[in-house]
């Protein structure tokens, strides 16, 4: 029996940081932007390197994954746990996935991540990259919501979303809006 799992949320959720901490538990981890990621043309869904202006203002451009390796991966591993976000260019694959989490939180959060000197990636550290980043909260939330995604609230510890996703404590809480 396949246990394919996707854990998804805006930038600034705690993705990556997940990914770490459930591979240092054992698990069959991959953060997506390193074992998928591409930039694709909005317009075109093909892959693109984009200038230093169009990566910083994310325009004409999306983050997509590569769908062969996402499949070669799935195909051999029973267990995955893919941590990575959902664009117009990744929902495609939402199908292929037992499960999908969605890792919510509100703008503060967002912004105090995003800030740190901590940071794993770079998205999010251009002024209007965190503008866009912030003006998605209420659009992804609402789309996973009618996706069917199970809420996760991305403030609790990586040890607690830990036992909710793997089953292995209490169930989550509900996530009051």
């Amino acid at each position: 029996m396949h246990k394919h799992i996707l854990i998804t949320g805006l930038s600034g959720t705690g993705k990556t940081h997940l990914y770490k901490f459930f591979k240092e538990k054992g698990k069959n981890s991959y953060d997506a932007d390193e074992a998928l990621g591409r930039w694709v043309d909005k317009k075109t869904g093909k892959p693109k390197t984009p200038t230093k202006k169009e990566e910083e203002q994310a325009r004409g451009i999306d983050w997509g994954w590569d769908g062969r390796k996402l499949n070669r991966i799935l195909k051999q591993n029973n267990e995955v746990y893919l941590f990575g976000g959902l664009s117009e260019h990744t929902t495609q694959f939402v199908r292929l996935f037992d499960k999908i989490y969605y890792l919510y939180a509100g703008k503060e959060l967002i912004l105090q991540r995003l800030r740190s000197k901590d940071r794993n990636n770079d998205f999010g550290r251009h002024p209007e990259q965190r503008r866009l980043i912030i003006s998605w909260i209420k659009y992804a939330a609402e789309r996973a919501k009618r996706e069917g995604f199970e809420f996760i609230d991305a403030a609790l510890s990586p040890q607690q979303i830990f036992n909710i996703i793997c089953k292995t404590g209490k169930r989550k809480r509900k996530l009051t809006k």
